[in-house]
């Protein structure tokens, strides 16, 4: 994004001319964000016990249980799922995890709207790669007709605005994706299992392999940046711990 700026400011791109070099960006978010739902899926069903006894009637190819390596056959049983709509990755977390994500709480609620948001720019993107650019009417009717049938079969144009505020439209969507099954699947292992006993010497080997899928040192110093509470493995755990007890007292 920094580059595409620099080439604007130097008159070496026109948004109308030149748009195929913006769409490729949004092609490049799209692409990144599937991209993490399946290496995020796929090293769940890895760690997790319920999420591979969940996965152990599901197919595979011939292919693929004949050639792939042991850490990557989770990969292969969803190469026929798509992460282009709200739909689609809440049936394959449901079908693959065993985890719903029907519910009225916070967080949920938060998830339902940051995914919808990402897949009107899967819309778009699906202009782009299926429509030659030109937005088709069904693609319009999805982003809201009223708003959108001025410009069935015309081209799309975007701009470095519009791109900046859909790579945070992705990053929202994967941080909330991504709080939303760390915090399902701990929570789940707990209820669920004797995996836990609540003494972190014992817990850590466990609790440890959930904490590194699911943390980004990178977002981590963002946020430190901002003054914001960060989170080691420990003191993760704690606040689990602290809940469960909680919990347990009541």
């Amino acid at each position: 994004m920094m580059k595409l700026g620099q080439f604007e400011r130097a008159d070496l791109l026109d948004i109308e001319q030149d748009s195929y070099v913006y769409n490729l960006f949004l092609l490049g978010f799209v692409s990144n964000v599937e991209s993490y739902f399946r290496s995020v899926i796929r090293s769940a069903i890895l760690i997790d016990p319920i999420c591979y006894k969940a996965c152990l009637e599901q197919q595979l190819t011939y292919a693929a249980a004949v050639h792939h390596e042991r850490e990557l056959l989770p990969e292969a049983l969803l190469e026929n799922c798509t992460f282009i709509s709200l739909s689609n990755i809440a049936k394959t977390i449901n079908s693959y995890l065993g985890i719903s994500m029907q519910g009225k709480d916070a967080e949920v609620l938060a998830l339902t709207k940051e995914i919808e948001l990402f897949e009107q720019l899967c819309e778009l993107r699906n202009c782009i790669v299926h429509r030659a650019g030109l937005m088709g009417s069904k693609n319009a009717i999805k982003l809201g007709i009223d708003h959108h049938k001025n410009y069935f079969e015309k081209p799309i144009v975007l701009n470095t605005a519009f791109l900046q505020e859909s790579s945070v439209v992705c990053l929202n969507a994967v941080k909330g994706f991504n709080n939303f099954l760390f915090n399902t699947l701990v929570r789940r292992i707990e209820k669920e299992t004797d995996t836990f006993i609540w003494d972190y010497r014992v817990d850590k080997k466990h609790f440890e392999k959930y904490f590194d899928l699911f943390f980004s040192e990178s977002l981590s110093k963002e946020s430190e940046a901002r003054g914001e509470k960060l989170y080691s493995a420990k003191s993760a755990y704690d606040e689990f711990r602290s809940g469960f007890i909680n919990k347990g007292r009541n």
